[in-house]
């Protein structure tokens, strides 16, 4: 039996030429999606494991700020420390003047023939007041003060006469200024002529 093509060939050729655009349309809409869904994929686990490591990293940081907070709070405490060694040094370097200034004056006392009653200091200047035998044990007094490495400048404000036990004697002020190495030397032995007396 014959057969007879009744549509016409440019028909049939427009028809295939159709159905290979669609077919080849098709094939690169499937492999755009296919290409599309790989990429999602691999941008997913990307983004899991960024996200399980910034937990990591969160977990770690949680970790380590109670570690931070001990250090700062013993940062804090170190530098209070360094304060009040600071504030004892500086107090210790002030108090010595004061136990160099009575050493000092205890070793250039002349026993049995004055007496100091009190003592003040006022930047470098020392005044004391004392009571003695006589106006000559005062001067020897001043020249003994004189003598010293610590003393300097020494000056007789007032004398004047006290009954004291029934007794005449020397009522004295005196101000004398402290050296500037006075820090550095070490008191002086009382003199065998001090000790004499």
């Amino acid at each position: 039996m014959i057969r007879i093509n009744l549509l016409p060939v440019r028909k049939i050729q427009r028809r295939q030429k159709a159905y290979r655009e669609f077919l080849i349309g098709a094939v690169s809409v499937m492999t755009l999606f296919v290409i599309v869904g790989l990429i999602s994929l691999q941008q997913g686990k990307m983004v899991s494991s960024l996200q399980s490591q910034i937990t990591k990293a969160e977990n770690e940081k949680k970790q380590f700020e109670g570690i931070v907070a001990q250090i700062k709070k013993l940062q804090d405490l170190n530098e209070g420390l360094k304060k009040r060694l600071a504030t004892i040094n500086d107090l210790t370097k002030k108090q010595q003047i004061p136990v160099h200034i009575v050493d000092e004056l205890a070793n250039t006392i002349l026993s049995k023939q004055l007496w100091l009653e009190s003592l003040k200091q006022s930047n470098q200047t020392i005044t004391i007041i004392g009571v003695a035998l006589d106006n000559a044990t005062i001067a020897t007094y001043m020249n003994v003060l004189n003598n010293s490495p610590f003393f300097a400048e020494v000056n007789l404000a007032e004398s004047s006469m006290v009954n004291i036990a029934e007794q005449k004697l020397k009522r004295f002020n005196l101000s004398f200024v402290l050296k500037a190495d006075s820090k550095e030397q070490q008191p002086v032995k009382q003199t065998k002529e001090n000790e004499k007396k």
